[in-house]
């Protein structure tokens, strides 16, 4: 099984056309991935839990919408689940058994974290499993 994780953005559909590739080539099955994280402020928070998921499955929908419709029939499975992205992939990871996980990657303030995103740099150096982290810059070419 092949994870994806994706934050809907040009990045994250980037790499989930590459991870989808590298399915398409291993005959692996694929999970797109979603998480969110939604604040909790007493009598909101159920409210917003459900409203954030709604908008999260409405953009998943969409997400896929732009993947190639040869690649679409790789993906197995489409989930939104509450929680930081990074945890709920290590989770996912140690129950499910995960063969790859593939990320995009973007810039962010951090020195540190300036090429790699705050996700995939935990994940990095924390997930069991091999790890894929894509440029958005990428040239998607067959291994």
């Amino acid at each position: 099984m092949i994870l994806i994780g994706t934050d809907f953005s040009a990045g994250s559909l980037h790499a989930a056309r590459i991870g989808l590739l590298l399915a398409q080539q291993t005959d692996s099955r694929v999970v797109l991935l979603h998480a969110f994280k939604a604040q909790s402020r007493t009598g909101m928070f159920m409210s917003m839990d459900r409203y954030i998921r709604q908008a999260a499955e409405q953009d998943m929908a969409e997400f896929v919408s732009r993947i190639d419709p040869e690649l679409r029939p790789f993906i197995h499975e489409t989930r939104v689940v509450r929680g930081y992205a990074e945890e709920v992939i290590m989770q996912w990871d140690e129950d499910q058994g995960v063969g790859l996980v593939v990320v995009g990657t973007q810039g962010s303030s951090a020195i540190k974290e300036i090429f790699m995103g705050r996700t995939a740099n935990i994940l990095l150096n924390k997930l069991n499993s091999p790890i894929l982290a894509i440029p958005e810059e990428a040239v998607a070419r067959t291994p």
